[in-house]
């Protein structure tokens, strides 16, 4: 008599394909025939898991993401997390430990780990010592696949007395991110101290806005760190904690820059502030090529009396609104009144600067006639990209001024990228011809994040032309 698996793996698979969805589970674990037909069949009206990058949460809600339930059925199939190579991990506040555990035995048959992201929804109800040492359980398994970033995010139990992990020195780690939530204990910062000196390849720390890197920042020591970032410390969009938004001095950031020889990029805008009491560094910081901050934290650093020997090879420059930090760092004083023109009298004759991002909430009041000579004083003949955030906050009126003002400060700039300006197509190519016309130096513009050869945004609207930008004659087209 045929058996079942006698049949053609077509008719299996029709079969397969008119059987429930709960059921196709213990199908696959019957025998490794049907664990392929089956489980492909399973994974495909799932639906919900990409091969390469596996979301899980405790309560999906994305369609990319599946519950720790469905994550079973997926490990039962052989071979469906070989290629596994990014790990998202969201864990419930009750079942924390349980859910630890269980992500540590059903990653070992990944082949290689790239990104370990764990993201905790302060599980207070567990024990602490229960939590500790499943997380190490966790991140000893993900060691051994070799993963190099890793994100921890949101609150975790808080920890008294030592908080030993047994981990060893591990090389590969390159990337590091960690939440102001994993700080609020000294057991914790002083394993976050242990795992960043003990890992020789991190090029790459960001960082949540939080006062206590004024204490963690100068007991680190990682030579191969290249970029530092700070992002503002908030969970779904809010500030977590108001009471904790105090910002360290922006001295620590120089004397922590000073030691790390191969820091070329820094974002410190969100948690260092300059006070009355900041004295002016004594480092020259050469080898930082990237610089984005306040304008005070900026002027700062380079208006002391050698200031021009500090940053002396600075590329880049990004210049960030106060309102878009996440501490209070508005300095005190003369300071708070300091405008882009003062900057600007400090760095137009550095050679070195290629690219420069200011917000238009920054930029001097224009208009449409030919800009005042204060607000040309300073021209930047070496840069060669300009890139405006927030454009659509100015006015029809202010745009064609900033076209003009542009091209007598920026001389040379060959791309120009417009950042949050709502183009409309009969806008982008009115812009497009206002640049051309007035500003001929200028061969790339990037509207929101779309870049192309100004050229390719024109389209002929002679007969819809607005006055304010340029008038019917001018229309580079016709």
């Amino acid at each position: 008599m045929a058996e079942l698996l006698d049949l053609p793996e077509e008719l299996l698979s029709i079969i397969c394909s008119l059987t429930e969805q709960g059921s196709l589970i213990p199908l696959a674990l019957s025998c490794k025939i049907f664990n392929r037909i089956a489980g492909n069949h399973y994974l495909q009206r799932l639906g919900r898991f990409g091969g390469h990058y596996l979301y899980v949460s405790a309560l999906p809600r994305y369609g990319t993401e599946v519950s720790f339930k469905e994550l079973q059925n997926i490990a039962s199939i052989l071979g469906s997390l070989t290629n596994v190579y990014h790990l998202d991990c969201q864990f419930s506040a009750s079942s924390t430990v349980k859910e630890l555990r269980f992500l540590a035995s059903i990653i070992r048959p990944i082949q290689r780990m790239n990104t370990v992201k764990l993201r905790f929804n302060n599980p207070g109800r567990c024990l602490t010592s229960a939590f500790h040492k499943a997380f190490e359980g966790l991140l000893q398994e993900a060691q051994g696949l070799g993963y190099r970033q890793l994100d921890i995010q949101g609150i975790v139990p808080p920890v008294k007395g030592s908080f030993k992990y047994n981990l060893p020195p591990y090389g590969r780690l390159s990337s590091f991110t960690v939440s102001d939530g994993f700080l609020r204990t000294l057991p914790h910062r002083k394993w976050i101290i242990s795992l960043l000196n003990s890992s020789p390849a991190v090029s790459c720390l960001i960082l949540e806005c939080s006062q206590e890197w004024t204490e963690i920042l100068p007991k680190l020591c990682i030579p191969s760190l290249q970029t530092l970032s700070f992002m503002r410390a908030n969970y779904g969009g809010l500030f977590r904690d108001q009471s904790r938004g105090k910002a360290s001095d922006i001295s620590v950031l120089a004397d922590f820059a000073s030691r790390h020889k191969n820091l070329d990029y820094v974002d410190c805008s969100g948690q260092f502030a300059v006070t009355t009491t900041s004295s002016k560094t004594q480092h020259p910081l050469p080898h930082i090529k990237t610089f984005k901050g306040t304008l005070p934290q900026l002027y700062h650093l380079i208006s002391g009396p050698d200031g021009k020997d500090i940053l002396c090879n600075l590329q880049i420059i990004h210049i960030v609104p106060y309102v878009d930090v996440g501490f209070e760092v508005t300095p005190p004083g003369p300071l708070a009144k300091k405008q882009l023109s003062d900057l600007f009298a400090l760095i137009h004759t550095r050679s070195t600067i290629r690219k420069l991002v200011i917000s238009a909430k920054s930029l001097p009041t224009l208009n449409s006639r030919k800009p005042k000579p204060s607000l040309t004083k300073f021209t930047f003949q070496h840069l060669l990209e300009l890139e405006i955030n927030d454009f659509g906050t100015l006015s029809e009126t202010s745009i064609a001024g900033f076209v003009r003002w542009g091209r007598v400060v920026y001389p040379s700039a060959h791309a120009l990228h417009m950042q949050n300006g709502h183009w409309k197509p009969e806008r982008a190519s009115l812009f497009a011809q206002a640049v051309i016309a007035e500003w001929p130096s200028v061969q790339v513009l990037e509207l929101d994040w779309t870049s192309r050869n100004i050229a390719e945004w024109i389209k002929c609207p002679c007969s819809r032309y607005d006055q304010k930008w340029l008038g019917p004659s001018d229309c580079v087209i016709c």
